[in-house]
C-alpha cells in the first residue's frame, strides 16, 4: 500500500510542475486520434486525410481550449460530408461498395 502512496505523491509532483505540458499533449493526442477516426470513418475530403493535414490539426487544437477542439473537429466533419458526392446513393460509395445500408439506398 505504501507504494501506491509513494507513486500518488510523485504523480501530483510531477503533474504540478509540468501541468502545463502534459495538457497539451492530452489534447493533442485526443485531437490526434479523433481526427484519425473521422478520416477513417468517413475521409471523402482528401486534402484532411493526409498526415501533414492531420498532424496539423492536432498541433493547433494542443493550444486550444476543450470546446474549440470540438468545434474545430466538427468543421473537420462538415468538410468531410461536404466533398460526399451527390450521387452517392445511386452507384454507392465509399471503399466499400458492398455496404447493405447503400445497396438498400441504391435499390430504391
Amino acid at each position: 500500500m505504501m507504494i501506491f502512496l509513494a507513486l500518488k505523491e510523485r504523480l501530483k509532483e510531477f503533474y504540478g510542475r509540468y501541468a502545463t505540458l502534459v495538457n497539451g499533449a492530452v489534447k493533442f493526442l485526443y485531437s490526434m486520434s479523433a481526427v484519425t477516426l473521422l478520416n477513417g470513418n468517413i475521409g471523402y475530403q482528401t486534402e484532411l486525410t493526409s498526415m501533414v493535414a492531420m498532424l496539423a490539426i492536432a498541433v493547433i487544437s494542443a493550444f486550444l481550449p476543450y470546446g474549440a477542439i470540438g468545434f474545430l473537429l466538427g468543421i473537420v466533419m462538415l468538410a468531410h460530408i461536404y466533398a460526399v458526392p451527390w450521387n452517392c446513393t445511386d452507384h454507392g460509395c465509399g471503399p466499400d461498395h458492398s455496404d447493405p445500408a447503400v445497396l438498400w439506398l441504391s435499390a430504391r
